[in-house]
């Protein structure tokens, strides 16, 4: 299931760990197998910011070994070409860098709203408001990047609350890490809020106003504010994108639970469906009781295994299932009676 995403989380935990690790059979199954532009940025930028050594780092290889270095703290430029994911080459590397030895900033060009992967405002307020326990995260988005052109910029600044000091062992830092802070949710608090943010490139008239309108209608029933802001910005290709998040209990309590979801625009789909699809998928989040939604279930399982804690799910997807395998390669998760937790 899915070779690129066990590439980027292996890549994370293994700079997090100090495993090497090997990976073989790369996307075998697809038209175009191996390694694209976007996987091997998402390798490079692992050896940039820690001159780690590669074997294997090549378009279309299906193969590479990685020999991990300590991540050093950095600031670097990357550009991922076209519309490759930015959130996905965040993805990689914020294990290592959220629970690394220093600061770390980044400038990245690419796609910021893009097929099959997280959309940047999901990224900044869904994921990330979960890592601020670990880390200062700041992200400035400066242009919108969507398929085919891409040519999005943003930068992101991570700053580690617990520092992982050189020569530090593994198990002395997830000891002092746990004993501050840790992912446990026992229960989901009462939804207070749903927040949003309805995009569209400049061209599109009032394509962000309609997706925004559909979505809060989709929303009415909800006992709760719901609030979508609308943007248009200058961008390489035209697009379109609505996010929405649900937030339970007090944000700024260490208990508060953040449930989202989102559709990219679509040539030939009105922008009411794509507000209308938005709120049935964030609906069908809350609906299912679970402390994280389907999308970032799969995506705090690293932070689980380093920080412990448990995760009442609500709904269960391969790319989880898959993503508890690659973790417990490095370090030991567990999924069990739709409950994602550390051993």
């Amino acid at each position: 299931e899915g070779g690129g995403q066990m590439l980027r989380t292996s890549l994370g935990m293994s700079l997090l760990t100090g495993k090497a690790f090997s990976i073989h059979s790369i996307r075998s199954s697809r038209p175009i197998p191996g390694l694209k532009p976007q996987h091997l940025a998402g390798v490079r930028l692992c050896q940039e910011l820690s001159d780690s050594v590669v074997e294997g780092a090549e378009i279309g290889s299906q193969k590479l070994v990685f020999y991990p270095r300590k991540i050093k703290s950095r600031t670097l430029s990357v550009d991922i070409g076209t519309a490759g994911s930015i959130t996905l080459l965040l993805q990689t590397i914020l294990p290592a860098v959220v629970f690394g030895p220093g600061k770390v900033r980044l400038k990245i060009i690419g796609g910021t709203d893009v097929p099959f992967s997280p959309p940047i405002d999901y990224f900044t307020n869904v994921l990330v408001p979960y890592l601020r326990k670990f880390a200062e995260i700041d992200v400035q988005v400066t242009r919108r990047g969507f398929y085919p052109a891409g040519q999005g910029k943003v930068e992101v600044a991570i700053k580690p609350k617990f520092v992982f000091e050189e020569g530090m062992a593994l198990a002395s830092y997830q000891a002092m890490v746990r004993e501050a802070v840790n992912l446990k949710f026992e229960r989901r608090p009462e939804l207070v809020a749903v927040k949003g943010v309805s995009f569209a490139s400049k061209e599109l008239d009032d394509v962000a106003d309609r997706q925004a309108r559909s979505a809060r209608a989709g929303l009415s029933g909800l006992l709760c504010p719901v609030k979508i802001d609308t943007f248009y910005g200058e961008t390489s290709s035209p697009g379109s994108v609505v996010t929405l998040w649900a937030i339970f209990g007090d944000s700024d309590k260490k208990d508060s639970v953040i449930l989202g979801a989102s559709r990219l625009g679509e040539k030939g789909v009105r922008a009411e469906a794509i507000g209308s699809d938005a709120a049935l998928s964030l609906s069908s989040e809350i609906k299912s009781g679970g402390c994280a939604d389907s999308h970032l279930a799969d995506q705090i399982v690293p932070f689980v295994a380093v920080a412990g804690g448990s995760l009442p799910l609500g709904q269960m997807t391969a790319h989880l299932k898959t993503n508890v395998d690659v973790v417990n390669n490095f370090l030991s998760v567990k999924l069990e009676n739709k409950t994602l937790f550390s051993v």
